[in-house]
């Protein structure tokens, strides 16, 4: 019997209804592996970026401990050369990795404000902001690095500025004071040297902190208590990588209250 037009119409049309069907459930199924695929992705890059950041934490250490152990270091900077040979101020050591202060060298035909080098820059965590610059001048890396909102590696304050009390009278003041550090330093392997900080939140207080030098408080009763010097950048899946005196690398969720992180050393201040 020969098929109506109508029968065979019906026929085509549910044919096409199928294809359509098809074709959405195909699109659907693409579109989920397209999402799988993106966020495996995302995680690639993040572990990727990660793994960079601790190595570069741990050039930083160990550069720490060439700059400590060299007393016949030629080129230590302004400050530590006026210390004497066995000693040495942490600003001095950031300004040789950032090429700031004395430790500049003008660049072949460059002048004004330079990028730096994300790549190369140990003191730039590959996950943090940015577009951090440096002037082209022989000034403090405080005064030239710029945005300081965008600085994304700090060193430990305490290594910076120690916390001490001053009688006045029947009372007692906290002031902070220069630290001078010696090759001894070195002796205190479990102490945080440089981590991830948070520049925006740094220049975000109600008085804007400079972001290089960053310390949690331990003691309620100084001039680190409330946090008021504290601003970790938990970037790595909410961890923050730190460097050690020691030359290894941790990470934590918490790193305040870390087991084995020595915070609350910090060595003799200047008279």
């Amino acid at each position: 019997m020969m098929a109506t037009s109508r029968e065979t119409s019906n026929r085509r049309f549910i044919r096409s209804a199928l294809t359509l069907v098809e074709l959405l459930v195909v699109v659907a199924i693409m579109s989920i592996l397209l999402s799988i695929l993106l966020a495996t992705l995302g995680k690639v890059r993040e572990s990727a970026r990660s793994v960079l950041c601790k190595n570069k934490l741990q050039g930083v250490s160990q550069s720490f401990q060439l700059f400590a152990e060299d007393y016949g270091h030629v080129d230590r900077g302004r400050e530590s050369e006026k210390l004497g040979a066995h000693q040495f101020r942490l600003e001095d050591f950031q300004d040789s990795l950032y090429g700031t202060e004395e430790f500049f060298k003008q660049p072949s035909g460059q002048f004004g404000t330079i990028p730096l080098d994300a790549r190369k820059q140990p003191l730039i965590c590959p996950a943090g902001p940015k577009g951090l610059a440096r002037d082209s001048s022989f000034q403090p890396a405080e005064d030239t690095i710029t945005p300081l909102s965008s600085v994304s590696v700090g060193f430990n304050m305490r290594l910076h500025k120690a916390n001490v009390k001053i009688a006045i009278g029947p009372s007692q003041i906290n002031v902070l004071r220069d630290v001078t550090l010696t090759p001894r330093i070195l002796e205190h392997p479990w102490t945080p040297l440089a981590f991830d900080v948070d520049g925006a939140d740094a220049q975000a207080r109600p008085q804007p902190l400079v972001p290089f030098y960053s310390a949690p408080s331990i003691d309620s009763d100084d001039l680190y208590a409330n946090n008021a010097f504290w601003f970790p950048a938990k970037r790595h899946s909410g961890m923050v990588h730190a460097a050690f005196i020691g030359g290894h690398v941790w990470s934590s969720r918490d790193p305040k209250m870390a087991p084995d992180w020595n915070w609350s050393y910090q060595p003799p201040p200047d008279e």
